[in-house]
């Protein structure tokens, strides 16, 4: 009877965190002052991908959360783009086949070499729409020599001739792709191509050695581990 209680309680308590962060994705959206159908464009892609896989439009909507909070909080940016980037970072995976995506085995190579295709997807299908977010999507898998997805020559005359402008795509980049790493690592039952045993701060630290404020607060922020406690 006690485990029925507590198993319980664990499944309320996931139901209200998921409402909470539903109601975080629609506010946040709302309050970005997106236009009717460019935020009726979004809450159409997300709708997709929760019939889709489920997993993986929770891991979305979780990022979405974290890269905000880690911009906002540390007041490096507003969090606008961290947070749409964020929370359409795996739209690609719309068109990678949904038994690829399980989260309790290892995917074989054939499925992973098929999965990194979602970072070229996702920037082709929003790069029309969502000019600067489609960077974000397109590019939060290539910070490594192993990494994949598109780089710089991608990126428009107009932001490759804007500093700061590329600056802050850039740093929105590695923001969505550190929040997108650590909710993985944290969430998936599989084993990881990148980090055997090694502890979450340290493969990070590793993966994104000039990012050590991000990380530290992504570390220790209770509104964020809160996340991942239940």
């Amino acid at each position: 009877m006690k485990n029925n209680s507590f198993e319980k309680l664990k499944s309320d308590s996931r139901e209200w965190f998921e409402k909470k962060l539903k109601e975080f994705a629609l506010g946040k959206l709302k309050e970005l002052n997106f236009s009717y159908g460019l935020a009726e464009k979004t809450l159409g892609l997300i709708g997709k991908m929760e019939k889709h896989n489920r997993p993986t439009y929770w891991h979305m909507l979780r990022v979405a959360k974290v890269s905000y909070m880690i911009a906002n909080k540390l007041g490096q940016s507003d969090g606008k783009l961290e947070f749409i980037g964020g929370l359409l970072h795996d739209i690609g995976k719309l068109e990678v086949d949904p038994k690829s995506l399980v989260q309790y085995r290892d995917i074989t190579d054939e499925e992973y070499e098929k999965i990194k295709e979602h970072t070229f997807l996702g920037y082709k299908n929003l790069k029309d729409d969502y000019a600067l977010t489609a960077l974000v999507v397109g590019g939060h898998h290539g910070f490594t020599d192993k990494g994949y997805g598109i780089t710089e020559k991608y990126y428009p005359n107009f932001i490759k001739q804007n500093q700061k402008l590329k600056y802050r795509v850039i740093n929105a980049i590695r923001t969505v792709a550190i929040a997108d790493f650590a909710d993985a690592a944290r969430t998936r039952r599989t084993n990881e191509r990148s980090g055997g045993n090694v502890p979450l701060d340290d493969k990070l630290k590793e993966k994104f050695p000039e990012d050590e404020e991000k990380i530290e607060y992504l570390l220790k922020d209770p509104e964020i581990l809160i996340l991942y406690d239940k």
